[in-house]
């Protein structure tokens, strides 16, 4: 019995040195597991990632945001106010044209692996829609 424990630590502890050197070289393990650590994410991730569709949804969420995000900051040379990209992602979601021009443009995304630039730029195709339903009400 004491062999299989002896023998159990000397595996680990050879994994602990190979994921060491693992984690020493390579950025995307190092980032990955980082953000896998951070307590805020987890949260987040136990809560929003519970199922595929949930998973999509939240992929969605992320790349509209980064793709608003990039656009603000070219038109105005500035980073956005949360408040702002929460209204106008609030508003893209509960307006039926813009969710839809928005889940099309997700769809080739998914098909094509556009950038968060050429997301953004298939989202101005759009824009002048946009502006009639961005429009704030009292």
């Amino acid at each position: 019995m004491d062999n299989i424990v002896v023998k159990k630590e000397e595996n680990e502890y050879i994994a602990l040195k190979k994921g060491e050197k693992i984690i020493s070289t390579n950025i995307f393990f190092q980032d990955f597991i980082s953000l896998m650590q951070n307590i805020e994410f987890d949260e987040f991730y136990k809560k929003y990632f519970t199922n595929w569709s949930d998973i999509e949804t939240m992929v969605f969420y992320m790349k509209l945001y980064k793709a608003l995000e990039y656009g603000y900051s070219i038109r105005f040379k500035n980073n956005i106010d949360k408040r702002l990209m929460t209204f106008i992602l609030h508003k893209i979601m509960t307006t039926t044209i813009l969710r839809k021009s928005a889940i099309e443009i997700f769809k080739n995304f998914k098909q094509h692996s556009l950038s968060d630039q050429e997301i953004f730029c298939k989202m101005l195709d759009f824009a002048s829609i946009s502006n009639e339903y961005l429009a704030i009400e009292n």
